[in-house]
């Protein structure tokens, strides 16, 4: 007999009664769906007493009996507003909040497949600029939150991860759940000096209750050949020397174009891509399991974790394995304790980042390899003096092995012994060691060229231990007013010991590091041990007043071993007030408005973040030689110790704006900011006229300087469409920051590395001449004034031309920060299929692009194509005229700094679902097939930048940035 369908009509209100448009209206247990009109009705094929199922973005779900002429109010899904956000020592209401957090879900993190999460949000965090340093298969990431505020000290932000002070890196992405990013003051100064890059907050996954899950995910993923700038070959390399000898009057034929050994092998046509021999298209593989349950009394998840890469370079390889163990019990209703547990073991092969740049300035010639198939050492036929750059990939001949076991320990106890009332003491640590094997051979490039042949095993243990005890207490008086009221006391150890055995002159390669006894010269051992701790308490107090007006208060008090003895202790205060203005009665006829909240926040934080043991003077082993013999020796070390040196402090103020339209359809998070940096610590060189031994100075770290950050950002998330089939959501994220140097040491410009600090300019500018294009033959007489002549670079004169050029002549040549960065985020859903795609931007740095610094004028070795070279005929030409007596020409590497402005796709990520019908025929929740394109897109403001990926920055040693693309599966049971 067969239930006789019947068409359902009805209509969707919202809470205040408003017709709803678009709600989804699906009949359980069959195909059927609609979806509300404008006027909020519908009409779906369902027989009287069916069960309906209405869902609509930021609303909960409901279910409902079916029956013609009903009308079904559908309620703000507390989830979206009432969404609960990881904060410093607890959790709040995402509504609740006063402060600037901004968080991440585990789907947009596992949409992105690589070694850890923090690339994943890379582009998803408004004011969080993220960069890769290098396509090496275990490559490091630059990670500034709101711009640079330190000198020499670190700006990356804090990672807690669990409660827990942890590395990132070691994090397998498919074990997180959420990773929350604080950045004003009044969020992040409860963590003190360890909070004065912002922070960053890391949970891992937990069960849910009542349901026992397991999950299987893997990807296969082709790290493609990184594009890079070509160099001249063939006949337009010939074209060019021969060029460079006519302009320099050297020229008398062909035939003299070239050493003999560079001739030879250019008439047998032995042309060389040494670029192509020494790359690879890597492999990337993924396999990740994990299990949960939970019930009233006992949660647990459990992963494992397999991680594989092969770099673009031949030899350069990493794996890692992990493991995670998470228990929770419930003991009675006042007890609960825990323990989590992840350990990590990683294998990396890494070969000479240097191996780039030999590529790159090899001439396009040789034989690369014997007849036997080992790799020619005499490639060019020179005499050796062209080394073979390739010649690491002998077997045994350059090896540089890391493996490291890390393991962090976490165990808790919680009492709630009274409602509101909770306690949490939580004792944890985090230990890693570390071991390098690097052998460099006979027959090693690094030996060939300058190094001996050498064996070295340095070792790495570090272990650091917190013990942190929160107290907790949440009461509410008469209905109103809810106050949440925080104690934490928290001890830090931290401690590094360090060795190293080295061992030279090795009559056989075959042992490599594994036997330093068979070397044969003078081994040289050495140790260290540096430790340091902290004590820390906290108070802060929440209060709400019927959810409307929200303040925030909180004081750390830090004590430091770092620091002198007198100015160890310090406390960092701060406070934050906000006004849900949508609550106001004056508000409620605005329906277009769903949320509207104004927040003010003000806070210090601070960074000890000067070398352990600058208070305190060191003391130093050497050598001499006397009467024949070697004697030892001790004295100061060229550190002085500073008995003053105090915290680093900085203040900052934030000015917010929340708002959500149209039903939360189109929500707006705005920011400003000015965060004030003072006492900035800085590794200050001393004048000679103090002292120095060895040939240089002495140097001491100070509280110097001060520093200023003012920013704007804006993160907008749009539900554009939202259908029974088809949806579209789009985030964009937009970010403005000036860095500026407000005082040093100095009433000039000060060097510190590549960069100089310079009054009125961001921390990391450049400085120096400034390029001015090339002299052309109508400037000549004016050329001649400076030394030059047509086709040598023209370097612009500061102020009154004396016709001297010197560091008087230096300008600002640009920032290495971007000045605005943006991303823009699309994704898509129709029926079981799914695509999204990332968009960034970085714009305004600058980069001194390292490759084009291999532009020789003598044209034996090889030149970029890239680099438009001067003639009479091209006068307009970047680069200098081609010169067989001048192969660097002067001030050439002035020409080297571009505009690295660049627009990339960053990720393109399409999916498609199984039916769920289908899955559960086979005892399966969900199976989700995905293909992954990583980088495949990247466009430069700067034609110079052209085949090439400025994300990395100009340093032509690190390997370039390559495309990856990906398949993969996940599958729930």
């Amino acid at each position: 007999m067969q239930t006789q369908q019947n068409s359902i009509k009805g209509t969707v209100v919202d809470e205040q009664g408003e017709p709803m448009i678009g709600v989804t209206i699906k009949v359980k247990g069959s195909q059927a769906a609609t979806i509300t009109d404008v006027n909020g009705g519908f009409s779906v094929n369902a027989p009287n007493g069916a069960t309906l199922e209405l869902s609509y973005v930021g609303y909960t779900t409901q279910t409902v009996t079916a029956k013609t002429g009903m009308t079904v109010k559908m309620s703000p899904d507390s989830q979206v507003m009432d969404e609960v956000i990881v904060i410093g020592y607890g959790t709040i209401k995402k509504r609740d909040l006063t402060g600037s957090v901004s968080s991440v879900k585990s789907e947009d993190i596992a949409r992105v497949p690589v070694s850890n999460p923090i690339e994943a949000i890379q582009g998803q965090v408004a004011g969080l600029d993220i960069t890769r340093t290098s396509g090496d298969a275990d490559a490091e990431l630059n990670i500034m939150l709101r711009g640079t505020r330190s000198i020499n000290g670190d700006n990356t932000p804090l990672f807690i991860i669990d409660g827990m002070q942890g590395s990132y890196s070691e994090l397998n992405p498919n074990d997180i759940a959420s990773i929350e990013v604080l950045k004003d003051a009044s969020s992040t100064a409860v963590y003190g000096s360890a909070g004065a890059n912002g922070v960053i907050i890391i949970t891992t996954k937990s069960p849910k209750k009542g349901k026992h899950s397991i999950n299987f995910d893997a990807y296969l993923g082709l790290n493609t050949i990184p594009s890079y700038p070509e160099t001249r070959k063939g006949e337009d390399y010939v074209n060019f020397r021969r060029l460079a000898q006519q302009n320099a009057g050297t020229y008398t034929s062909d035939a003299d174009l070239f050493p003999t050994s560079f001739q030879n092998l250019i008439d047998n046509g032995n042309w060389v891509n040494w670029f192509d021999l020494g790359t690879q298209a890597g492999i990337t593989q993924s396999y990740n399991l994990s299990t949960s349950y939970a019930n009233d009394r006992m949660s647990s998840y459990f992963s494992l974790g397999y991680y594989n890469v092969e770099g673009n370079l031949q030899g350069d390889e990493k794996t890692r394995y992990s493991a995670r163990a998470k228990i929770d019990f419930t003991a009675n209703k006042i007890v609960k304790y825990g323990l989590n547990v992840y350990a990590m073991y990683s294998d990396h092969d890494k070969r000479s980042n240097r191996i780039w740049n030999r590529m790159m300035g090899t001439a396009p010639l040789g034989i690369p390899y014997n007849e036997d198939g080992t790799v020619n050492l005499d490639p060019l036929g020179d005499g050796g003096n062209t080394l073979n750059p390739i010649a690491d990939e002998a077997e045994g001949q350059y090896v540089n092995n890391i493996k490291v076991l890390s393991v962090t320990p976490q165990a808790y106890v919680e009492l709630t012994p009274m409602k509101g009332l909770t306690f949490k003491s939580t004792l944890g640590g985090h230990f890693t060691s570390r071991r390098q094997g690097l052998y460099t051979g006979s027959q090693s490039y690094e030996h060939l060229e300058k190094d001996p042949v050498s064996a070295k095993i340095p070792t790495k243990f570090t272990y650091n231990y917190k013990w942190e005890n929160v107290l907790s207490y949440n009461f509410r008086i008469k209905k109103d007013h809810d106050f949440t009221v925080t104690a934490v006391a928290e001890w830090q150890k931290n401690r590094l010991e360090e060795s190293s055995a080295e061992a030279y002159g090795f009559d056989s390669d075959s042992f490599g590091y594994h036997n330093l006894g068979a070397g044969t010269g003078q081994p040289k051992v050495s140790s260290s041990f540096v430790g340091s701790q902290k004590m820390s308490y906290v108070a802060r107090a929440n209060y709400s007043y019927k959810g409307r007006y929200l303040a925030s208060v909180s004081a750390r008090w830090d004590g430091s071993s770092v620091l002198s003895e007198d100015k160890r202790w310090d406390v960092f205060p701060a406070a934050a007030v906000a006004w849900r203005i949508s609550d106001e009665a004056f508000m409620s006829d605005l329906k277009a408005i769903s949320d509207l909240k104004l927040r003010a926040s003000y806070g210090v934080t601070g960074n000890a973040g000067a070398a352990e043991y600058a208070t305190i003077q060191n003391i130093r082993a050497n050598k001499f030689g006397f009467g024949g013999d070697v004697q030892n020796s001790s004295g100061y070390s060229n550190i002085m110790a500073n008995k003053e040196l105090g915290w680093e402090k900085s203040y900052m103020v934030d000015l917010g704006l929340d708002l959500a339209l149209f039903k939360n359809r189109l929500n707006f998070v705005v920011d400003w900011y000015r965060t004030t940096t003072k006492d900035v610590l800085y590794k200050k060189t001393l004048p000679m006229g103090v002292g120095g031994f060895g040939g240089g100075g002495l140097s001491i770290w100070a509280n110097v300087g001060e520093t200023r950050n003012t920013g704007w950002e804006v993160a907008v998330t749009s539900r554009n469409i939202i259908k029974k089939d088809f949806t579209w959501t789009t985030t964009l994220n937009w970010s403005t920051n000036k860095e500026e140097v407000v005082k040093t040491t100095s009433d000039g410009p000060l060097q510190f590395g590549d960069y100089y600090l310079i009054p009125g300019e961001a921390i990391k500018t450049y400085y120096g001449y400034r390029y001015a294009g090339i002299w052309g033959t109508a400037e000549a007489d004016e050329a001649a004034k400076y030394g030059q002549k047509p086709g040598q670079v023209h370097i612009a004169e500061k102020g009154e031309a004396d016709y001297k050029l010197n560091t008087d002549d230096y300008y600002v040549l640009g920032q290495a920060t971007p000045k605005w960065a943006a991303s823009m985020q699309n994704q898509f859903t129709y029926k079981n299929f799914d695509l999204s795609v990332l968009m960034t931007m970085r714009w305004g740095q600058t980069i001194h692009y390292g490759l084009t610094g291999w532009y020789r004028g003598d044209g034996l070795n090889a030149t970029p194509v890239i680099c438009d070279y001067w003639t009479k005929e091209n006068q307009s030409a970047r680069y200098p005229m081609p010169d067989a007596n001048n192969g660097n020409p002067q001030y050439q590497d002035w020409a080297n700094f571009f505009d690295g402005s660049y627009f990339k796709i960053k990720t393109i990520s399409f999916g498609y679902t199984l039916p769920k019908n289908l899955v559960k025929k086979v005892h399966m929740e969900n199976v989700r097939f995905y293909f992954t394109a990583n980088n495949p897109f990247v466009f430069t403001k700067c034609d110079y930048l052209k085949n090439y990926d400025p994300e990395k920055g100009g340093d032509d040693d690190s390997t370039p940035m390559s495309k990856q693309y990906v398949f993969g599966v996940n599958v729930s049971f």
